[in-house]
């Protein structure tokens, strides 16, 4: 699918053409208006311009790159010991390499912008539009995809730079029993961090017996609760009490990074309010940026039989919390933002600031690459979210990274989600269950 520019005389005509040639699914890559015809400007027509694709492989390549933060590849300094310290350093450099080799196919671009959508320019009035040319872009060549084989070395080479590492950390022969060893080498393969990996085992040599060290089973059991004891979690269901007449019901706004599931999850939780919990439900949507949104979860609301308000302004959401005064719970469902971009962030806080919700959730897709997860964690923590969703749990590789983020933010896990479709596959979040995935390395039942 190629990247298209449409040309109309009004801006309502050029998306209605792009949502009946592209699809709903959409992006917006780029918008202008300009005037054409007409004797020095007089009798000139105005021309809005939408350059926009279907595919949001070609909307990332498509992207200008910005900055990206200078990152060594070192790996932090530890306290060097005889004959391991070059070793150390030179097997953590050729790791490094390797996962960056693996996860960036060669040919394309290491620093690819994530997408985000422009503001949409002044409504024109919709008389008379129709789409004037449309001109096609070379499509952008697809990364073909890893092999299994090189899949195979970068495993083995995670387990001997966790050997280096703890090694060098503790005493020779350090790890201890055959049983702590793996589970060790199991924590930092699913991308725990070490530091965290090291607390479990040393607690884990501090509470089990010499003999219950080397039983397999009692070390991943005895681990599973060290690893859960990382994880806060946060109830997020709405009081029992119904909001007295003109008093604010319960308020929780999603935000996040573009993609991650915000607007499914917004579904899933107001039927899940709604169907279980009996409450009033009333949606508010602020995500007028990208296409078929706002109809997307209207079409939620109307199954469901829930009210919805749009808001596209600080004052839109408070005059739509006003409108919702009637009902127990309103969920609000905030536009995808790239942490890269703080001029985003700002515009999300003015909303949060007039919303001022009881709770905040910062919505995650656990299958996203560890340093994307770990940077989103870091920026959208600046808008103090109080609890965190952990979404696509069915599609995640590695979900030792979900340990990490838990440990970055100060968030409590509220829910996680494990699938599509609504209002299933999602459940409250629960610390030993996490643990299990971490441990287990993929999605259970």
């Amino acid at each position: 699918m190629a990247i298209k520019t449409y040309r109309a005389r009004s801006i309502s005509a050029a998306l209605a053409q792009i949502k009946a040639d592209l699809g709903p699914d959409a992006v917006i890559l780029h918008t202008r208006t300009h005037r054409v015809g007409g004797v020095f400007g007089i009798g000139a027509q105005t021309i809005t311009e939408i350059t926009a694709t279907a595919d949001m492989r070609l909307a990332r390549a498509a992207a200008p790159p910005h900055p990206r933060p200078t990152q060594s590849t070192r790996p932090p300094a530890v306290p060097a010991r005889p004959n391991s310290a070059a070793a150390a350093r030179a097997l953590a450099q050729k790791h490094a390499a390797a996962r960056a080799a693996a996860q960036i196919p060669k040919g394309v671009a290491q620093d690819v912008a994530q997408m985000v959508l422009p503001k949409a320019p002044p409504q024109a009035t919709s008389s008379g539009g129709t789409v004037a040319q449309v001109i096609e872009h070379k499509p952008v060549q697809q990364p073909a995809p890893q092999t299994e084989q090189f899949a195979a070395e970068i495993a083995s080479l995670k387990k001997m730079v966790a050997h280096v590492l703890h090694a060098q950390r503790g005493a020779p022969g350090a790890i201890g029993p055959e049983a702590l060893e793996r589970l060790y080498l199991d924590l930092i393969e699913r991308d725990v961090a070490a530091e965290l990996a090291d607390q479990v085992v040393a607690r884990l040599k501090t509470e089990l017996t010499t003999e219950q060290q080397q039983d397999a089973e009692v070390v991943r059991t005895a681990a599973r609760k060290h690893v859960a004891s990382f994880i806060p979690v946060g109830d997020a269901t709405p009081p029992p009490w119904r909001p007295a007449k003109g008093d604010k019901p319960f308020t929780l706004a999603l935000i996040g990074p573009t993609g991650v599931g915000k607007t499914t999850t917004v579904a899933k939780l107001a039927a899940t309010y709604k169907l279980q919990h009996g409450l009033r439900v009333g949606l508010i949507t602020c995500d007028t940026y990208r296409i078929a949104a706002v109809e997307q979860l209207k079409t939620y609301a109307n199954i469901i039989d829930v009210p919805i308000e749009v808001a596209s302004t600080p004052d839109d959401v408070q005059a739509a919390l006003k409108k919702l005064q009637g009902v127990d719970v309103v969920l609000i469902d905030t536009a995808g933002r790239s942490q890269r971009a703080a001029d985003r962030l700002a515009e999300t806080r003015m909303l949060l600031d007039a919303a001022a919700p009881d709770q905040t959730h910062l919505v995650l897709a656990s299958s996203a690459e560890k340093g994307v997860l770990m940077q989103a964690a870091e920026r959208f923590g600046a808008l103090a979210p109080t609890h965190i969703i952990f979404t696509k749990l069915d599609e995640a590789v590695s979900l030792g990274v979900l340990l990490n983020v838990a440990q970055r933010i100060n968030a409590k896990l509220s829910f996680v989600t494990t699938g599509q479709e609504v209002p299933d596959h999602i459940e409250p979040g629960d610390a030993q269950r996490l643990a299990t995935l971490v441990l287990e390395g993929e999605l259970v039942a």
